[in-house]
């Protein structure tokens, strides 16, 4: 009988802590798989798993691929423009940049100025672009197949209110 009693028990904890939010629960509650960290880390590298295959086969690293699709899309045409746009180091895209012309993906051309680098896509990494855009769009669309645009909108929304609460250097 006490098995029966036990188990109810364990039942009715694991119930009553499902019920309180992480940010309440005892340290010694809480588990790894209780933080939602977790769960986007976890998702983040299935799907970067994927895409990571797609990369492969064309030789492109992740940060060329940023690069080469920011340029592609118009979102970006400077070093400068591309690391805003997707979120790096201006350093790193430059290293990128440099991978992506030694690769013939992608040529350095001046700007207005001389001090202004512009970046244009070859044909090659024209190409390149539009395969991974495509391969990315697939690779979406396999993780969220079920979704409504509605739920993944607000997927993204919460990701951006997640980020948004990000310290910031001044709040140490």
């Amino acid at each position: 009988m006490k098995g029966a009693r036990g188990n109810a028990s364990k039942q009715a904890t694991k119930q009553a802590l499902q019920a309180v939010p992480d940010t309440e629960r005892p340290l010694h509650r809480y588990r790894l798989t209780d933080g939602t960290g977790h769960w986007v880390a976890r998702l983040y590298r299935a799907i970067r798993a994927e895409f990571d295959l797609e990369l492969k086969k064309r030789g492109v690293t992740i940060t060329e691929w940023a690069l080469l699709a920011s340029v592609h899309r118009g979102d970006a045409s400077t070093p400068s423009e591309v690391a805003a746009v997707v979120g790096l180091d201006r350093a790193v895209v430059t290293r990128a940049l440099d991978r992506a012309v030694r690769s013939r993906l992608a040529i350095r051309t001046e700007g207005e100025d001389r001090r202004s680098l512009r970046i244009r896509l070859t044909a090659k990494g024209k190409q390149v672009a539009t395969e991974l855009l495509e391969a990315s769009k697939r690779v979406n669309n396999h993780f969220f197949r079920g979704f409504s645009n509605h739920e993944e909108q607000t997927l993204r929304d919460f990701i951006d209110r997640a980020l948004a609460n990000r310290p910031q250097p001044s709040d140490s």
